[in-house]
């Protein structure tokens, strides 16, 4: 049993050695450990939430390393204390109470005492809620084959008390989980006696901090149910681990092969591996179609990668695969999975699990397995087995109500078939041997007495032939065999004999010899061994061993925990016995002393100190070093692929660069905040693109979210800008989103952090330069909106914080430049205030300002820039509103000549040829893009205003000025078409949606359908895929479901069409998604549930494709939840209630981790977590899970009642709780039918 930070003894990864092959990874290898992220997430979300999680799964898919290298560091992270335990059952160790009593008193560093006193008295309480502790019980099956097998071995009474401690452990675990005081005929143990009434309420029986998790394998979830009764909620909160999906397991190939000064192997190579691993034929198989069980890959890799060192290669390379070189690795495994066993095990596993074709045989049940072993001569077989299962060469799953026994991967089977055949074919050539032996034998005895008898003289030939004819055939099997056998051992030779060992494996072979033997004399360490230990550290740093200096960094840990006890304790004869493995401490853990213990050994344990101060710095830089070159690395990536427009695979390079500084703040010191500052940064720079340039403003808003977190961690001067700087991208993100409420909120959090930060040249804090530009975009943003009386105000603001920054710093061109601006906002304020003649005057002053302003291209002549031309539009626009037609006319002119000078310099400028066009419009009398810009917002506004027949209206004027303006445009100018696509499509939802008339719905998305087919290819694609799902809800709502489902059918083949998300192939989309889990859900209400299913698998698919290479975008996230509710109705429908009820807890599981639209509701506080519960609820009644459907269904209730405290009025929600409290309070509950 370990707590959290002790040693252990166990090789460790580095840099030139990243996998662990079969071995469990744990905190030492951490910074190894990948593609379990959203494993790790899901654990510690439950942990956080319930005092009992469970963690099962198949056996072989790294549940230990998932909670050494990824759980435990999290916990620690978080503030939680765990404490790893694995439970003994030799014959001297304490009662399995005892341990977890005396392991959770030493995390706490209290006295020991029962699990339920330490939780809920009081007094110590105090000590758990402060520490936090998480009782972690891996490998929690071995309670029941463990302790069953050693009991079976023992007397009557032994296995009556090894049951009774079971007993006594599943009562007080019920006890701390349950919250109630402990049973007494299952607590007769001294320590854990039962209380009575009066006793039991002096205690302070509210959840406390502690907090269990039992992890076992699925085939011994039916021993653990046998619990329930006792716990109840022992199978409630549960997380099934299963296999890799391929986009993870390329994490665990890739990631760990980047940690050195160059990647190991490349992505093709790690392709091809992940193929060969899950059996795939065709190694061009997407990722998303393959599963890897990750002991088997890690292993694959160690074995490569050891024969590139061998080879002194930089990479693992393809060659190695199409060379056989991946059957070596598995055969050099197969071999030592049996080294120390009796021969009779491996007779076993040959003989009974594949058949003579050499092919897999049915899975044999694991009592089979241990009788053949017995058969064998084999004492012990639970034990071999037990070894076999955890060297991941069997698995043991449970199959018809009995676990039953297998290879671990069909790979293995034609190892195991060959090294059967060599097996047998020795046996029958040493049958042979002896079979002519005796017919010699026979053969001398009748020579003997051959004169005896002619009849005996004819027997002795026959014999001679039948021993010439068993001699050719053991001669020749014999020859066969060891021809094989040879021809194995000449390769091997030849491959051994070209693997030369380079200065730097020698000299890595020395160090680790000196600090083994180091620990072979530990007893005896002195001062003058620490310069010898302070030259190997230097050798470890010279040669970038990580293995070495956390082995000799463990080694120094020993020293020095040794002499401070000898302040307390006279020094022990018994040496420490040397380490297996390479052993590492929580170096945190250890901090360098002020004074030294008042003995002989202060002055070595002052060096001591020093020396781990050293090792923790070399760690630290080593770890730091990688990390921040991936960071520039990864930077110049980014920057490279901006500069040619790539902009999603500059998005993958700030997604690494973000990683490594979050590694590298990780490792770094206290006082070094270069990790916290450079994530800051890329977190917002990122966000950027994901906004302005791949038009995704959910992950953006994402990616500010964490830049503003970084922030915080800063120190003031490096915290203040970098606090201000994500707000205003934040709140263009909630206009670009739609959401204007929120890009509100935002913009007014923005200046009020600018009015924090420090005065330009000497003025009050405030009056800066943040302040002024986010008062003119805030102004700016409310002119769209139409909300003019607080742009007006803005703009005023605005105005007067201009005045006083040009009179402390009158030569700031960025300053100069956004006078101009302030006016022209102030200018457009009174213009929807139809205030002409101020804004007339704004306009003007606006224009002489900007006039004498030199644009940003020096081509260009002074006043000749975009500030002056959108003056001068803007002032001819109010002329004509205020019915001066001749000024206008002349500010037109001098706006088009200016235009023309602008276009002279920069032709391709876009924004300047609209602008001329909405000229020529205006002088011509025709519409402009801006009054059909204006005419289609207006329809919106009243729409949301909920004024539907107006909108209606304004949606037709607004159509009618967009087509006025396409039949005036030219050739080459579609926007006008654009627009009427839209229009049509807003149209055609309002009256579907909103008003109930599909049948008018039908022919607006027929015209948004044509108009779209006029446009260019880029503004097409979308366009005709956006009108096609509304049309199938339109004719649902027509009660025509086969057209329905026509239109559906559609709409997922257009979307199949559209560019692929994030570099993935053509269909693989947002769109593709967003139709199938529709379509699916449509199914459902036709009650097809086989059609619905499918529908469900495919989202799932590209679902997780879609999180692959997007991991941040909330509204992927959001579809996860969807998929899973969609294919757990689906298996509902079809009364397939197990996988329902997985499925909605997996949807339920992810849903609650997300937060909804609504920042005032609490993460998890959703519509998607509210349908899950109650749906689960339904689904376990229907199974017949009454208790576990009322448990449900309480909290789905009180899910709701949360929710309407925010929103009370929400129409759905209020309807969902009506009918929960009608179920609730009915006779049979939860018969009803879905709301």
């Amino acid at each position: 049993m370990t707590t959290f930070g002790t040693t252990s003894i166990q090789p460790l990864a580095s840099p030139e050695r990243p996998w662990l092959g079969l071995r469990a990874y744990t905190l030492a290898t951490a910074a190894y450990f990948y593609g379990r992220d959203r494993e790790v997430d899901e654990l510690y979300r439950r942990i956080r939430l319930e005092p009992l999680t469970l963690l099962y799964g198949k056996s072989g898919l790294g549940k230990t390393s998932l909670l050494g290298a990824g759980l435990l560091p999290r916990l620690k992270v978080e503030g939680w204390r765990p404490v790893l335990i694995r439970l003994r059952f030799d014959p001297d160790a304490p009662t399995l109470l005892q341990q977890v009593q005396d392991e959770l008193a030493v995390a706490l560093e209290t006295s020991a005492a029962p699990m339920w006193q330490q939780a809920f008295d009081p007094e110590r309480r105090k000590a758990v809620d402060l520490q936090r502790p998480v009782l972690i019980f891996d490998q929690f099956e071995e309670l029941y084959t463990l302790a069953a097998a050693t009991s079976g071995t023992e007397g009557a009474e032994q296995r009556r008390d090894r049951r009774h401690e079971v007993a006594q452990l599943m009562a007080e675990l019920a006890a701390v989980i349950e919250r109630r005081p402990p049973a007494s005929h299952s607590m007769s143990d001294a320590r854990s006696a039962a209380i009575g009434e009066t006793e039991a309420s002096e205690y302070d029986w509210r959840e406390s901090a502690l907090r269990i998790v039992l992890t076992l394998r699925d085939d011994y979830l039916h021993e653990l149910e046998r619990w329930k009764k006792l716990i109840p909620a022992l199978m409630r909160n549960r997380v099934e681990l299963r296999e890799l999906r391929g986009p993870d397991a390329l994490d665990v190939v890739m990631l760990p092969a980047r940690k050195g000064s160059h990647a190991l192997i490349d992505a093709e190579v790690a392709h091809r591996l992940i193929c060969f691993v899950a059996d795939k034929r065709d190694p061009a198989t997407p990722l998303e179609d393959i599963d890897a069980v990750p002991p088997l890959l890690s292993l694959l890799c160690t074995e490569l990668n050891e024969a590139r060192l061998h080879a002194g290669a930089e990479q693992i390379t393809l060659g190695q695969l199409l060379q056989g070189e991946a059957d070596q690795v598995l055969e050099r495994f197969y071999q030592r999975s049996f080294e120390g066993m009796p021969p009779g095990v491996r007779r076993t596993v040959e003989d009974l699990l594949i058949d003579n074709g050499g092919r897999i045989r049915e899975a044999s049940s694991r009592d089979t397995v241990v009788s053949e072993m017995r058969g064998h001569g084999v004492d012990a077989p639970e034990r071999h087995l037990a070894a076999l299962v955890d060297g991941r060469l069997l698995t043991v799953e449970e199959r018809g109500g009995a676990p039953r026994v297998e290879l671990t991967h069909d790979l293995l089977v034609p190892l195991v078939a060959r090294a059967r055949d060599k097996r047998q074919s020795e046996e029958q050539r040493a049958e042979a041997d002896q079979r002519i032996k005796q017919v010699n034998l026979q053969l001398q005895k009748a020579r003997q007495e051959q004169r005896r008898s002619r009849l005996l003289s004819i027997a002795m030939t026959a014999l001679a032939l039948s021993s010439a004819a068993l001699g050719w055939t053991a001669y020749q099997n014999g020859k066969l065999a060891e021809a094989r056998a040879e021809q194995i051992t000449q390769e091997r030779e030849a491959k051994d004999a070209e693997r030369v060992r380079a200065d730097k494996a020698e000299r890595r072979q020395r160090l680790h010899q000196d600090i083994a033997n180091l620990w072979r004399s530990a007893d005896t360490i002195s001062n003058d061994d620490i310069p010898a230990i302070t030259e190997l550290r230097l050798e470890a740093q010279d040669l970038q061993d990580l293995n070495a200096l956390e082995n000799l960094a463990s080694l120094v840990n020993k020293f020095s925990t040794k002499f401070a006890a000898n302040q307390r304790a006279p020094r022990t004869s018994t040496p420490p016995t040397a380490p297996t493995g390479a052993p590492i401490s929580d170096l945190a853990s250890v901090q360098p002393r002020d004074e030294a213990p008042p003995n002989q050994d202060s002055a070595a344990l002052n060096l001591i100190s020093q020396e781990l101060s050293a090792m923790r710095a070399a760690l630290a830089m080593l770890d730091q070093t990688s990390a921040k070159s991936g960071v520039l690395q990864a930077l110049d990536e980014a920057s490279l692929a901006r500069s040619k427009h790539k902009l999603d695979a500059a998005a993958a390079a700030y997604a690494r660069a973000l990683a490594a500084a979050k590694t590298y703040a990780q490792f770094a010191g206290e006082s070094d905040r270069w990790g916290q500052l450079m994530s800051a940064d890329i977190a917002r720079e990122h966000g950027e693109l994901m906004l302005n340039g791949l038009n995704k403003p959910d992950e953006a808003i994402t990616l500010f979210e964490q830049s503003l977190s970084f922030a915080r961690q800063l120190k003031p001067d490096d915290r203040t800008w970098r606090l201000f700087a994500p707000l205003q991208p934040t709140a263009y993100a909630f206009r670009a989103k739609g959401e204007p409420e929120k890009a509100k909120e935002w913009f007014q959090r923005a200046y009020e952090a600018a009015q924090l930060t420090e005065g330009h040249n000497g003025l009050k804090a405030g009056q800066n330069g943040n302040s002024l530009s986010t008062l003119i975009n805030w102004g700016n943003f409310l002119i769209e909106r139409g909300e003019h009386a607080g742009a007006l105000a803005r703009s005023q603001d605005a105005l007067r914080l201009y005045e006083a920054l040009r009179r402390v710093d009158p030569t700031n061109t960025w300053i100069s430049e956004r006078g101009p601006e302030a006016l022209r906002l102030g200018a457009k304020a009174h213009e929807g205030l139809k205030q002409y003649v101020e804004a007339i005057s704004m306009f003007e002053q606006a224009i002489a300002l900007s006039s004498k302003q030199q644009s940003g291209d020096p081509a260009l002549p002074v006043g000749v820039n975009i500030a002056t031309l959108d003056g001068l539009f803007c002032l001819a626009r109010v002329l004509r509103s205020k019915g001066d037609e001749a000024r206008a006319k002349d500010e037109l002119g001098r706006t088009k000549g200016l235009a023309r000078r602008y276009l002279e310099v920069l032709p391709n400028d876009e924004w300047v040829k609209w602008l001329s066009r909405e000229i020529e419009a205006l002088e011509s009398g025709r519409p402009t893009a801006q009054q059909v810009v204006d005419a289609k917002q207006n329809a919106a506004q009243l729409r949301d205003d909920g004024k539907l027949a107006d909108s209606s209206l304004a949606y037709s004027n607004a159509l009618a000025t967009a087509e006025k303006y396409a039949q005036s445009a030219i050739e080459e100018d579609r926007w006008g078409q654009l627009m009427a696509a839209d229009i049509t499509r807003e149209h055609g939802e309002l009256l579907l949606n909103r008003l109930d008339k599909p049948d008018e719905a039908i022919k607006l998305f027929e015209q948004s359908l044509d108009f779209a087919r006029q446009l260019k290819p880029d503004d097409r694609t979308w366009r005709l895929f956006a009108p096609l799902q509304p049309m199938a809800y339109a004719f649902r709502a027509k009660g025509e479901p086969e057209k329905a489902k026509e239109w559906f059918q559609r709409a997922y083949e257009a979307a199949q069409l559209t560019e692929g998300h994030n570099g993935l192939k053509a269909g693989q989309n947002g769109n593709s998604l967003s139709t199938l889990i529709n379509w699916g859900n449509f199914l459902i209400e036709r009650g097809e549930h086989a059609g619905a299913l499918a529908r469900s698998q495919d989202a799932l698919r590209l679902y997780e494709a879609l999180r692959r290479v997007d991991p941040t975008n909330t509204w992927i996230s959001e579809r996860g939840p969807e998929a899973l509710r969609l294919g757990a109705k689906a298996h509902e429908g079809l009364k397939q209630y197990v996988e329902a009820i997985s499925m909605f807890e997996q949807a339920i599981a992810l849903s609650s981790k997300q937060q909804s639209g609504d920042s005032r509701l609490p993460v998890g506080v959703n519509v998607a977590t509210l349908d899950g519960r109650f749906c689960l609820a339904r689904v376990l009644r229907s199974k017949g899970d009454t208790a576990e459907a009322r448990a449900e269904l309480g909290q789905a209730k009180a899910l709701a009642e949360r929710y309407l405290v925010v929103f009370p009025e929400d129409e759905w929600v209020k309807g969902l709780l009506v009918e929960m409290e009608r179920v609730e309070s009915s006779a049979d509950p939860l018969e009803a039918d879905q709301p």
